[in-house]
C-alpha cells in the first residue's frame, strides 16, 4: 500500500484496514486543539507493528473526492479509530464522518470502534455541549445567508451539513455515545497495549475464517479501549459509488402532503355536513365556525412542513408570513363569526 513502504513484506490485516477519523492542524485555527502529538506516534506504532492503515492526507490524491473517502470511512471499515477533539466537533468534514461511523454502528453492531480523547474539554459540562450548539447555529446562519445572497455556491461539506440539520442532533448526543465507550486519553495513552488489542482483534477474526464452527473471543484482562465485539464484519456490503446524498436522511418531504390529504377531507366533510343545512343560515355559520380553524391549523402544519423542506431563505420567509396571516385572519373571521351568532 503506498506510504507503508517501511513495513514488511505482509501486513497482519493485508486487505482489512484500519480507519482514521480525526481533525487535522489549521494554522487558521489555532485556538483549536491540535492532535499532531498524538496522531504521529499513533501511526508509528502502527508502522511499527506491521498493521495497515488508511489515512486520508496520504490516501487521497490530487483530484479524488473526499466524500467517497468519508463514507468509506464510516461504511467500508472494518476497524476505526476516532481521535475525538474540539476541533473534531467543530469541523464539518469530522463531523459528517462521525455521522457515517454511528449509522453504521447501528447497521452493523459488530464493527470495532476504538476511541482515543484529545483535550481537557468536558462533554459532560453542558456549557460545553451548548458552545457547541451555537457555534453549529451559526453556520447554519452562515450557510442561509450565503443561499439569500447567492455570493456562492455551497460546498459539499455545507451541502451534507444542511442535510444532517447541521448536527445538532449529534451534538446533542456526544456524551451519551462517548460516555458509553471506555476511550484512551491522548495524553496518557499506552499505544503498546492500544497496538495489540487491534492485533488480537485481527488475530482472532481469522481464527474465526479458518475454522467457522469454533467461537472464538478475545478475552482482555485490561479495561477494554473500545466498544467489544466477537463477530468479523463483512466489509463488502456498502456500495463503492455511496454519495452524500445516498446516506441515510430524515425525510420529511411526505408530512406536507399528509396533511394536504388531511385539509381536504376535512373540507369534504363541511360540505357533507353543510348540505344536511342548506335551509338553515346560523347552523351552516356555526358549521363553519368549527370546521375553519381546522383548516386554518392544517394550513400552517402544510407551511411548517415546506419550512423545514425548502433551502431558499426567502420562501421561507414568505411561509412563515403565510402562517401568521392565516392565523391572525383566521382569528378575525371566528370573531366576527361570533358576534354574528349572538347578536
Amino acid at each position: 500500500m503506498e506510504g507503508n513502504t517501511n513495513l514488511p513484506e505482509k501486513c497482519i490485516n493485508e486487505g482489512r484496514p484500519v480507519y482514521f477519523s480525526y481533525a487535522r492542524n489549521s494554522s487558521r485555527k489555532p485556538e483549536w486543539e491540535h492532535i499532531s502529538d498524538c496522531m504521529e506516534p499513533l501511526l508509528e506504532a502502527f508502522r511499527a507493528n506491521n498493521i495497515e492503515y488508511r489515512l486520508d492526507k496520504r490516501d487521497i490524491d490530487i483530484g479524488d473526492n473526499i466524500s467517497d473517502f468519508e463514507n468509506e470511512i464510516g461504511w467500508k471499515s472494518e476497524v476505526v479509530v476516532i481521535v475525538f477533539s474540539d476541533r473534531y466537533f467543530r469541523s464539518k468534514h469530522c463531523m459528517y464522518e462521525f455521522k457515517q461511523i454511528k449509522n453504521a454502528l447501528q447497521k452493523f453492531p459488530e464493527k470495532r470502534l476504538m476511541c482515543i480523547k484529545s483535550g481537557d474539554f468536558d462533554l459532560s459540562d453542558m456549557s460545553y455541549v451548548l458552545e457547541l450548539e451555537r457555534y453549529w447555529g451559526e453556520q447554519k446562519q452562515e450557510y442561509e445567508s450565503i443561499e439569500y445572497h447567492r455570493i456562492r455556491k455551497h460546498t459539499r461539506a455545507e451541502q451534507a451539513a444542511w442535510q444532517n440539520g447541521f448536527y445538532l442532533e449529534d451534538i446533542r448526543e456526544l456524551y451519551s455515545f462517548f460516555s458509553a465507550i471506555n476511550y484512551s486519553y491522548a495524553q496518557s495513552i499506552d499505544y503498546g497495549s492500544f497496538l495489540m488489542e487491534i492485533v488480537k482483534y485481527y488475530a482472532n477474526t481469522q481464527e474465526q475464517e479458518q475454522e467457522p464452527e469454533q467461537n472464538v473471543y478475545i478475552q482482555n484482562p485490561q479495561p477494554s479501549n473500545y466498544v467489544q465485539t466477537s463477530t468479523p464484519v463483512e466489509t463488502n456490503h456498502v456500495n463503492d459509488n455511496t454519495s452524500y446524498s445516498e446516506q441515510p436522511q430524515n425525510n420529511k418531504s411526505s408530512k406536507w402532503f399528509m396533511w394536504f390529504g388531511l385539509a381536504i377531507v376535512i373540507l369534504i366533510l363541511f360540505f357533507i355536513v353543510a348540505s344536511r343545512y342548506n335551509n338553515n343560515e346560523k347552523a351552516i355559520v356555526v358549521i363553519f365556525a368549527i370546521f375553519f380553524p381546522l383548516e386554518i391549523f392544517i394550513g400552517y402544519k402544510i407551511c411548517e412542513s415546506l419550512i423545514n423542506l425548502t433551502k431558499k431563505t426567502f420562501l421561507k420567509t414568505i411561509l412563515r408570513i403565510c402562517q401568521w396571516v392565516g392565523v391572525i385572519g383566521a382569528s378575525i373571521i371566528e370573531l366576527t363569526l361570533l358576534l354574528y351568532l349572538i347578536r
